[in-house]
Formats: C-alpha cells, sequence, structure tokens
C-alpha cells in the first residue's frame, strides 16, 4: 500500500499556503521519516506573486529533494487551468516524480489532457476525481471509463460528506471501468476519516492519504498516524502528539461545526468561508441545520434556503401524475436531462421519482417553506430553459399529464 502526505498541499488551504522555508522543511522532514512513500509538497505553478508551496519553484524542490535524501519520493498537485502547462511540466522534470491532477467528475477532459502532457514528459500521474458526493455512481462510472494511460485514479471526498456504507459501490464502480490502482482521499468532517479509509483499503484501494495532524481544508484530513495505522505501519510518537498549532500561526476561528453541517447537507467546504462574510457563526449555524442533503453546485442555489427562517417549516411537494400508457424510459429522460436541473438551479431539491405498479408517477420535492415553493416553481416557468425545451417535455415527458398535487410539512 502506498501512503502519500499530503500536509503542505492540503493543509495549505488554512494560510494560503505562507508556510515559512523553516516550516516547510520540518513538516518535510517529519513526513519523510514517518514511514510514508511518498510526499505531496504542494502546487506546482508559475502564477506571480505564490507563497512557495503554492508554486514550487526548481529552488524550493532542490531544498526538499536536500531534506528528503531519496528516502521517499515526491508528488506535486497541478490544476487542470494552470498557465503553461509544459513548460511548468518541462521545468520540473526530475525534481517532482508525480503529477496528480484534480479531476472534475462533469467534465473530466482538461485534466485528461493535462495527464497526457505529464505522462508524455515522463512524470507519474495521478488522476484526483473530485467532490465524488456531488455524482451519481453512473457519472463516476462514466467519468472514470474515459481515464487512461496514468498510474493510479483517486476518489476524493472533496466535500468530507460520504458516508460509509457509500464506500464498497464508490469502488466497485471504477473497478468496472479501470484496471488500475486505486487511491481514497478522506475528510473528516463527519469523523468518518478513519472508517471511511479502512472500508476503501479493504475493498481494493492501494493508495490512500493523510496530513500531520490532521491539517487541510475546512473540516480536516485523515491523520497520517492514522493513515499509517491502517497499513500496519508503526508510528512515531511526534506524529500522534502532533498539533496544528506546532506548524500554523494563526488558524481562523470557524467552528468545526460548520463544516459538519456544510458535509451533512452535502455542499462545499468553501462555501462555509464565503457565507461567513455576511453571517455570524452563529447564525450560519441556525440556518445550515435545516438545509437538506442534495448535490449542491452553485452557491446560489442556496439562497432560497438562506432567506427562510430556520424555525419555519420545509414544504415537501408531492405530484401523482396520471401516467398509465406512457413510454416511461423517455419520460424519466425526459425529467432527470430537462426537468430536473431547472428545479435544483433554483433551490428545489429533489427527494425521489417512482413508477408505481399502476403505471402512476409521483415526485417529490421538499422547499425551504410553502412560500418559496411558490417562488420557486414561478422562477422554473420563467426560466429560459423552460421555455426552450417545452416542446420537447410536452411531446417525450409528463408535461400536460393530469396529476394530483399534495403539500406537507416535514
Amino acid at each position: 500500500m502506498n501512503i502519500l502526505d499530503c500536509t503542505l498541499r492540503d493543509g495549505g488551504y488554512l494560510n494560503n499556503w505562507s508556510f515559512s522555508a523553516e516550516t516547510s522543511d520540518e513538516i518535510v522532514r517529519l513526513a519523510a521519516t514517518s514511514g510514508v512513500n511518498w510526499v505531496e509538497v504542494g502546487y506546482l505553478d508559475d502564477a506571480d506573486d505564490l507563497f512557495e508551496t503554492a508554486g514550487l519553484p526548481v529552488t524550493t524542490l532542490r531544498r526538499f529533494h536536500g531534506i528528503i535524501q531519496n528516502e521517499v519520493r515526491i508528488a506535486a498537485m497541478m490544476r487542470p487551468n494552470c498557465e503553461n502547462a509544459e513548460v511548468v511540466l518541462d521545468s520540473r522534470f526530475g525534481w517532482v516524480d508525480m503529477i496528480r491532477i484534480p479531476t472534475s467528475v462533469s467534465d473530466p477532459k482538461p485534466a485528461l489532457v493535462l495527464a497526457q502532457l505529464a505522462v508524455k514528459r515522463g512524470y507519474q500521474v495521478s488522476l484526483n476525481l473530485t467532490n465524488i458526493s456531488a455524482f451519481s455512481l453512473v457519472e463516476i462510472g462514466n467519468a472514470v471509463a474515459q481515464i487512461s494511460g496514468v498510474d493510479v485514479v483517486y476518489l476524493a471526498d472533496s466535500r468530507g460528506a460520504v458516508e460509509p456504507w457509500e464506500i464498497p459501490k464508490l469502488i466497485e464502480t471504477v473497478q468496472k471501468n479501470w484496471n488500475g490502482p486505486i487511491g481514497f482521499h478522506a475528510h473528516d468532517n463527519q469523523k468518518c476519516a478513519i472508517e471511511n479509509t479502512k472500508l476503501a483499503a479493504d475493498c481494493g484501494c492501494e493508495w490512500i492519504d493523510g496530513t500531520i495532524a490532521g491539517m487541510g481544508l475546512g473540516g480536516r484530513n485523515l491523520r497520517l498516524e492514522d493513515a499509517l495505522a491502517i497499513s500496519g505501519r508503526n508510528v512515531l510518537d511526534r506524529l500522534r502528539t502532533a498539533k496544528e498549532s506546532d506548524w500554523l500561526d494563526s488558524i481562523e476561528a470557524v467552528p468545526k461545526e460548520l463544516y459538519r453541517l456544510a458535509s451533512k447537507s452535502n455542499f462545499p467546504q468553501d462555501w462555509v468561508d464565503t457565507l461567513l462574510s455576511t453571517r455570524t457563526s452563529d447564525e450560519l449555524m441556525k440556518l445550515l441545520s435545516h438545509i437538506p442533503r442534495s448535490r449542491w453546485m452553485h452557491l446560489v442555489q442556496l439562497k432560497p434556503w438562506l432567506e427562510e427562517k430556520p424555525n419555519v417549516a420545509p414544504c415537501i411537494r408531492l405530484r401523482k401524475y396520471s401516467s398509465q400508457g406512457c413510454d416511461h424510459n423517455q419520460a424519466a429522460s425526459i425529467f432527470y436531462n430537462l426537468v430536473k436541473p431547472v428545479h435544483e438551479k433554483h433551490g428545489a431539491v429533489f427527494l425521489g421519482r417512482e413508477v408505481l405498479p399502476d403505471e402512476s408517477t409521483v415526485v417529490r420535492w421538499i422547499y425551504p417553506s410553502e412560500r418559496m415553493m411558490r417562488q420557486i416553481q414561478s422562477d422554473v416557468r420563467l426560466d429560459p430553459e423552460t421555455t426552450r425545451n417545452r416542446g420537447k417535455r410536452k411531446q417525450g415527458g409528463l408535461h400536460g399529464v393530469s396529476f394530483i398535487e399534495i403539500h406537507y410539512h416535514q
């Protein structure tokens, strides 16, 4: 099993990668002597005004090599939108062994292009599928099926929202579409990082990540000593006693509970910081506690839920369509491709759709309140996508089919 330390890269989100050279060296030295196989030392980038682990100039990489002394191998992350990617890759070759590329499940092509550039230059390459809790198994499988020629495919629980029962199916989905090694990157928002990683390893993952003191974005990461213990390795006492304050002079006082609530609702961790720019922690705590779990993709989708008072009961809308004799496969395709995305764009949360034995179709949604339900429905009717697709919805969906509608409070 490969254990990778990503303290400098993921921990950099806590201080904008402003580690001093002395602190960076101390982290690299501890990680390199801890028993890991790899140390990820930051991002590769040539943009101006970056702290050293956010860009990793050759001078920094040369210094890290002097510390590691070939005991472990060096990895670095590189964003698909990095400018002058070929120049960046060429200039770091020989100093970095593996390029790790964050990969969007919905649009993996930019990452695949960068991966091929790196492979051609002789790098090992890892494609890290991010925000996996925001996508269905079918979507993840389709993304993985497009991958070839790299060394490892990672599942990254970027939102800290994956629950243990989901792990086996996630790993199985990757295995059906990829014959190579699989990795798992855990966040600890819901205190599931250890259990999730153990399950991932049991299901066949050969790469796992950890960070010193659990340093990382939002709800923090799997601690490095836990990653080592999962792989059956000895753990240094220094790792067990490590605290963030040993390496970070100041940490923004964002309550961990906010990150837990974000993961419970399954939206990106960095939205918490954006929302705190206009609300206090206590105000945001009350608002987030009533937001249901969904595949939130855009911050604007939360607007109806943040405008409504937390003590107002959410409203569930149930529609039962008299869909006997309809082409149910075509109707489902129209719903999932043309109807559902527009409703979700305006803040409705989809609860389920099913065809009953009598061939009637039931669809359920939840809204912040009955008032907001009416507002969202009005916004959907006026949305340009609704107007543009009205003909297709009438021809192949349930648009115009008679129905009964029931509203009730959760």
